[in-house]
């Protein structure tokens, strides 16, 4: 494990690759070396992949550069959030991590500001953003534009276990063109 002091602000655990950690081979087609996260498109709800994880942390610069030199992470650069605001990305053996520090006065510079380890959301990459938004609410769930750090919008916290679950159409993985 590494102390959020070495990676501006994360906690980062090393864990050897179990490609089926709870002995789901044969139930679930994820464990099969043939996934491909791509099948999802079609779905009501217009989930397709995991857009980012999205950290709130005091140091970017400190994080990216953990995250690219010591772990050998890809720097996909800055490209701006839904609401301007820019973001790093980074590639860590294929997941995309979003960094984002306290940059102003609104909710996710303050949960940056406020902590040492800042896990903020899970960002969705989704086919139609309208699409999803209906399928959300008509399953009872409330949507919110308010905290967003990366999505257009979000799925209120209290609805989902305190986790927050975020939604964007763009892609910021290397090589989709739309990020």
């Amino acid at each position: 494990m590494f102390h959020p002091r070495t990676t501006g602000g994360i906690i980062v655990q090393a864990a050897a690759d179990d490609r089926d950690p709870l002995g789901m081979t044969g139930n679930d087609p994820y464990y099969l070396p043939s996934w491909d996260p791509d099948w999802l498109v079609g779905h009501a709800s217009g989930v397709r992949r995991l857009a980012a994880m999205v950290f709130g942390v005091p140091d970017v610069e400190r994080s990216r550069a953990f995250f690219t030199a010591i772990l050998d992470g890809k720097d996909l650069g800055t490209r701006p959030a839904a609401d301007g605001t820019q973001r790093q990305f980074v590639d860590v053996a294929g997941e995309i991590l979003c960094l984002g520090g306290p940059t102003g006065d609104d909710a996710f510079s303050q949960y940056a500001a406020a902590r040492n380890s800042c896990f903020y959301a899970l960002c969705w990459l989704v086919s139609d953003l309208a699409q999803t938004e209906a399928y959300l609410t008509a399953r009872g769930l409330r949507v919110t534009g308010d905290g967003c750090a990366l999505g257009a919008f979000a799925v209120e916290p209290d609805d989902m276990f305190g986790v927050r679950h975020e939604f964007t159409t763009v892609s910021y993985r290397a090589g989709d063109g739309n990020g």
